[in-house]
């Protein structure tokens, strides 16, 4: 081939080591572009991500408060802002929490052998419902929302009120029986006979004694059976005093929770200050007003 001076050059083959090394550079050329490339979208990406993250962390200085939101709870606030009432709702979560306190003490110790303990537990107790009765007193002054929250407000006093008292109980009945344990074993000890392994004495002589004979033993035998299998079904009808305290338990744990759930809802039960009353604020919105 020549060029236009007549001068022949020679074409690059297609298999001249010429034509290999400049497509090599080629590729390597477009490899290090698309490498850039790919660096500069990461980096872009990362700092776009940073950037979204600290609006979204500080959107209220960069954006302005969210108004309608602060405006609907502001609404809320003054529809439920009567103060005896948000008072009342407090006085509650303290004396849950010093329930939830006891409630572990409770679990252990109740049905124990630990006379002291139990009895702590009595004190606790009557200390808790004398503060809820006050409470309940003071949650006359409150003004709510609704017609029905007042009976409902009624019912949950009544019902921890009760389920108090049944802790009481079991405390009782297991201090009786504590000292009915100490003053047999008193007894005992007093008339010098050793104590039967089964808290009995040896009377099957006696009974022998005492036993018919003929068809009038069987007939006995099998109406003591028959007794026997009844009283067995009445005991097993009846609630252990184990159970009986975990349903209290469990029933006063979940009266303050529902309670919780009560005044949380987004129908609060509160209803508006008097007229002339300084109306409830949040306590952060006090601190910030100071």
């Amino acid at each position: 081939m020549s060029d236009h001076n007549g001068n022949e050059n020679p074409q690059m083959s297609d298999d001249s080591p010429e034509f290999d090394r400049m497509l090599d550079s080629i590729e390597k050329a477009e490899s290090a572009r698309k490498r850039k490339g790919l660096i500069f979208l990461l980096i872009g990406l990362i700092i776009g991500a940073g950037i979204f993250a600290l609006a979204f962390m500080f959107r209220d200085e960069v954006f302005g408060p969210a108004v309608d939101i602060e405006e609907g709870q502001q609404e809320v606030i003054a529809k439920t802002d009567d103060p005896q009432c948000r008072d009342m709702i407090a006085q509650v979560q303290d004396l849950s929490d010093r329930y939830f306190k006891l409630e572990p003490k409770i679990e252990d110790k109740l049905l124990s052998e630990d006379a002291a303990a139990i009895q702590e537990i009595r004190d606790e107790v009557a200390r808790l419902q004398q503060r809820l009765d006050e409470i309940e007193e003071f949650s006359g002054e409150a003004n709510l929302r609704f017609d029905e929250s007042r009976a409902q407000l009624k019912e949950w006093f009544d019902y921890v009120e009760l389920e108090l008292s049944f802790i009481d109980r079991l405390a009782r009945e297991q201090l009786a029986k504590l000292e009915d344990a100490k003053l047999e074993d008193a007894k005992l000890k007093e008339e010098g006979e050793p104590a039967k392994e089964d808290g009995t004495a040896d009377k099957a002589g006696e009974e022998a004694d005492k036993k018919p004979e003929g068809i009038v033993v069987e007939k006995g035998e099998a109406t003591k059976k028959k007794e026997k299998a009844e009283a067995a079904k009445e005991k097993k009808s009846k609630k252990t005093p184990e159970e009986r305290k975990q349903g209290a338990l469990v029933a006063i744990h979940d009266a303050f929770q529902k309670f919780r759930v009560w005044h949380s809802s987004s129908l609060h039960p509160c209803g508006e200050a008097d007229e002339g009353e300084t109306p409830w604020r949040p306590k952060n919105e006090t601190r910030d007003s100071q």
